[in-house]
């Protein structure tokens, strides 16, 4: 199967969600199910690589923990260990995610 025509247009701007590097990260996941664990790795370290494109797009934050499986399917634990301690400090503190919304009243009484 060939899972590369896409290539050339994934950093393109689609105008909707799927311009969040969508083709790489589809790949990533045939990769991985494939058990080609370095094509994996390439592609979501594309991910990881545009941080500008994906923003804040949950793509971004679970690019850490597929690169960990693709670099464990590799046999690269050192890696693997690396990308999954980066995963859960992608994601926000739902605390801290609810006070960006809603300010404390006490802090800006200063």
């Amino acid at each position: 199967m060939n899972l590369e025509p896409a290539t050339p247009y994934e950093l393109g701007d689609a105008g909707t969600f799927i311009n969040y590097l969508h083709p790489a990260n589809v790949r990533g996941q045939a990769y991985l199910l494939a058990h080609n664990g370095t094509a994996a790795a390439t592609e979501f370290q594309k991910l990881l690589d545009h941080r500008g494109i994906v923003v804040n797009f949950v793509t971004g934050s679970l690019a850490h923990l597929q690169i960990g499986r693709a670099y464990a399917m590799q046999g690269d634990t050192e890696k693997a260990k690396s990308a999954y301690k980066d995963f859960p400090k992608r994601l926000p503190h739902p605390l801290e995610r609810r006070r960006s919304r809603h300010p404390h009243p006490e802090a800006s009484q200063s």
